[in-house]
């Protein structure tokens, strides 16, 4: 059970460092590959997805294609925030 609440944990530090690195790139959009934070682990791909799925709802994100999440910049923030709050 400490196993799986300490990976969520440690996907969502993940996932928060990928945002933190690819804010310095240059465009507007924020293209968020669970490819390339996963790779081909099953479980982690999952819990990103529902993760970035969260960011979806709220309305920060949008779903582009299977696997592939876009971000704007000028919300990115808010996105840095709401996955704060879930650690």
């Amino acid at each position: 059970m400490y196993r799986d609440v300490r990976t969520k944990y440690s996907q969502i530090s993940a996932l928060v460092y990928y945002l933190y690195t690819k804010r310095r790139e240059k465009g507007r959009v924020v293209a968020v590959r669970v490819v390339e934070l996963c790779g081909i682990d099953r479980k982690c791909g999952a819990e990103v997805s529902k993760l970035l799925g969260e960011l979806v709802k709220v309305g920060v994100a949008t779903k582009h294609k299977k696997g592939v999440y876009l971000l704007e910049k000028h919300d990115l923030a808010k996105a840095l925030a709401i996955l704060r709050n879930l650690v």
